[in-house]
């Protein structure tokens, strides 16, 4: 028994003591990078960089909507394009994806940090990185993976929020002590947030609530300047009408799911978060006596006098809603449970540092193939890639691409015309995987496609091209008459 007593006590020196935790974060973030090396091949990323290759090759970021051999496209306001385009005018072209990513992992950790500060705020006290470190990261292994996975490849929805955030950081939180030089600059942070993603709006409407509910000179001034830039912004986007067709028009129209289908596209996220609800009363109900839960009328005060709180309520349901429809799955669903991390982690800050190590650890333990998977996707996307360089072509030629394998079309010399089958599937409502419907209308002289089963049989199945390469990952087909 002696010996049992001293092997649980040295494990639990080892979860509690410092250095084990920053171990545990160092191998946190390798998996991030893990995880993002396999990300070179994923629309999110893709289809932004893809208009602002568009923009330097032929000036403009969206394609007309009538055009007939539409580019790559997002599904979102342009920001993050804008954003990219920076680099891209620096010099930084054939790796720009891979930069990318490396500057949206960076953005993820920042948002991490966001979220101990604002867990800071609701319980009114510091909080040791030792202690928030395993909760964060067992918390976004474990309840929100889907969400970290979209995260990693630079969905627009971190960047939005970490400049809402940072806006509000500017103004102190829109507390009177702020000068009006900070509420003009926190309030242009907060709406210009918004070019990065439509969803952002709901975050600005909740922030807009807030100020409505507790008036002040500060914070009226501050509704009516994020009132003033929203609208800029969105009269802008609409008076340009390719900007509006692609990023409003062409989503207005999609359906909402049916009830199987979004319990069939949430149901990890359901599965994991009641089996993680039943485990949390199952220990608070073993220890009803000394109840670790933290949850004060000071602490639910704060939070419902906090900007950022109505703000992510609001965005919250937004993207709960977005779960419902067409396009939206558990990422959707993941997102809205972690903008509850703070509320959570206040709730659960007096339970011992180590539950949260070993919860960490041990789910970092299980992502164990999902890293050894990202590096073999980082391979394939090279070999792709290096395949699409090797080629030596000295006339132009049009290519047809897909936005999952954009990283290694784009990198045709001669491509002076580059057609997006997404792009046209996703304006004309159809399903992405009938490329065979689409081959017999159009000529281009290089297919650079997902190797997807429906993709390989159309192209067999076209005499009018040979596949030239093919791995997991893609395809290339070469017109040959």
């Amino acid at each position: 028994m002696s010996k049992i007593i001293f092997f649980k006590e040295q494990i639990n020196k080892i979860l509690v003591s410092h250095f084990f935790i920053a171990f545990i974060a160092f191998i946190f973030i390798l998996t991030i990078i893990a995880f993002a090396m396999g990300k070179l091949g994923r629309w999110d990323l893709l289809e932004q960089v893809s208009m602002v290759d568009n923009y330097f090759n032929e000036g403009f970021f969206y394609p007309a909507f009538n055009d007939p051999n539409p580019h790559g496209t997002s599904a979102y306001f342009p920001g993050l394009a804008l954003f990219l385009s920076l680099f891209r005018g620096a010099g930084i072209d054939f790796y720009l994806v891979e930069f990318s990513i490396a500057i949206s992992c960076l953005v993820l950790l920042a948002f991490m940090y966001v979220q101990l500060k604002i867990s800071e705020k609701i319980i009114d006290k510091s909080i040791s990185y030792y202690k928030f470190i395993p909760f964060i990261i067992s918390y976004c292994l474990i309840l929100t993976p889907t969400w970290l996975m979209y995260a990693i490849e630079f969905k627009p929805d971190t960047v939005a929020l970490l400049f809402g955030y940072l806006g509000l950081s500017i103004c102190a939180f829109l507390d009177d002590s702020s000068s009006i030089k900070k509420i003009l600059i926190g309030s242009l942070f907060c709406a210009g947030a918004l070019i990065f993603k439509q969803q952002y709006i709901a975050f600005i409407f909740g922030i807009s609530f807030y100020c409505l509910f507790f008036p002040s000179r500060n914070r009226l001034l501050f509704l009516f300047l994020i009132a003033v830039f929203t609208s800029l912004i969105l009269i802008i986007f609409y008076k340009n009408s390719d900007i509006w067709f692609w990023n409003v028009l062409v989503l207005a129209d999609d359906p909402f799911l049916s009830i199987k289908e979004i319990a069939e596209l949430n149901f990890r996220a359901i599965q994991v978060l009641i089996f993680s609800i039943i485990c949390c009363i199952t220990f608070l109900k073993l220890n009803e006596k000394n109840s670790p839960i933290n949850l004060d009328t000071g602490m639910i005060q704060r939070l419902y006098k906090m900007p950022w709180a109505w703000g992510a309520t609001f965005f919250i349901l937004a993207s709960f809603a977005s779960a419902l429809k067409v396009g939206g799955n558990s990422g959707n669903t993941e997102l809205g449970i972690f903008l509850v991390l703070p509320l959570i982690y206040a709730i659960l800050s007096n339970l011992p540092t180590r539950i949260f190590t070993a919860l960490a650890a041990a789910a970092l333990i299980m992502d164990v193939p999902n890293v050894a998977y990202g590096v073999v996707k980082f391979n394939l996307a090279n070999e792709l890639r290096s395949f699409v360089v090797s080629e030596e072509e000295n006339i132009p030629f049009t290519v047809l691409t897909g936005s999952n394998v954009y990283f290694a079309s784009r990198h045709y010399n001669y491509n002076n015309e580059s057609f997006n089958y997404w792009t046209a599937a996703k304006r004309d409502n159809k399903d992405l995987i009938n490329l065979g419907l689409l081959l017999p209308n159009i000529p281009p002289d290089r297919l650079v496609v997902e190797n997807w089963p429906n993709n390989k049989k159309a192209i067999l199945l076209d005499n009018r091209y040979i596949i030239i390469f093919e791995n997991q990952l893609g395809i290339v087909a070469k017109k040959v008459q």
